[in-house]
């Protein structure tokens, strides 16, 4: 991947998961970190627009890779990337699979 950045590189934010909350999901491992701190590591794809509103119309938004506080990195959207707790809207997750 060629070297993007933006302001978000580098930087710690909060993590919202904003897709299928399931335990059937193929990120229900992400979901069950929802509501954690992550590591902003990379852009993965850039998105349409130049804004994130302008992204988020567009239905292409910009994805980054990120490393939670246990060392998981994966890909999430950048909707997902919360400033504070109080921006949250969905519930915290169960803690594990067992709680469902």
């Amino acid at each position: 991947m060629k070297n993007k950045t933006d302001d978000k590189v580098g930087k710690s934010f909060l993590f919202e998961y904003h897709c299928l909350e399931s335990s059937t999901s193929n990120d229900a491992e992400v979901w069950y970190r929802s509501h954690q701190n992550v590591k902003v590591l990379d852009i993965v794809e850039l998105g349409n627009g130049y804004t994130k509103e302008e992204r988020g119309e567009n239905g292409e938004p910009r994805v980054y890779n990120v490393q939670f506080e246990d060392g998981l990195t994966f890909d999430i959207f950048e909707d997902e990337l919360i400033n504070d707790s109080s921006e949250f809207y969905r519930p915290n997750p169960p803690k594990t699979f067992d709680n469902l």
